[in-house]
This record gives structure tokens, sequence and C-alpha cells, in this order.
């Protein structure tokens, strides 16, 4: 999962990025990086995907279950 944030911010010269999770996947997220690694790796906010959130001037990665509920959320981000 870090190689692939790396990757990410690499590729599209992202200097800083919101991660947005579901409940399923912040209980993953948190079982495998602490907020200070994920800061390191240019992550600035943790969102979550069920609350309603203000619109954000970065970029963000979704980080979700494929469960209907998630995907609709997303959708309504857009």
């Amino acid at each position: 999962m870090v190689a692939e944030f790396t990757r990410i911010k690499e590729k599209h010269q992202l200097n800083s990025i919101v991660i947005v999770l579901d409940i399923s996947s912040a209980k993953f997220i948190s079982k495998l990086m602490t907020m200070t690694e994920l800061v390191d790796y240019g992550i600035v906010f943790v969102e979550r995907l069920e609350v309603v959130r203000k619109k954000l001037e970065h970029h963000a990665i979704y980080f979700i279950t494929p469960c209907e509920l998630s995907i609709d959320l997303m959708l309504k981000d857009f």
C-alpha cells in the first residue's frame, strides 16, 4: 500500500493528498500505518466517506470496500 501511495504521488507530481476511507477501510489502514507514516507519504487529511465533508482543494485517493453504500457515497462526491 505504501508503495502505491508513493507511485501515485510521483506519477502525478502531487504534494498533498487526501485519503477518503469508509468504515472497513479505516480499520484496515489503522492497522497498517500510523498517522505519522501517512503524513510522511504526503497524506494531509484522512476523511471518512460516511461524513458530510466540505469540498477540499486537494487530490484524493478513495480506499473503500466494494459495497453498494460506499460506492454510492463516493459517486455523490463527484
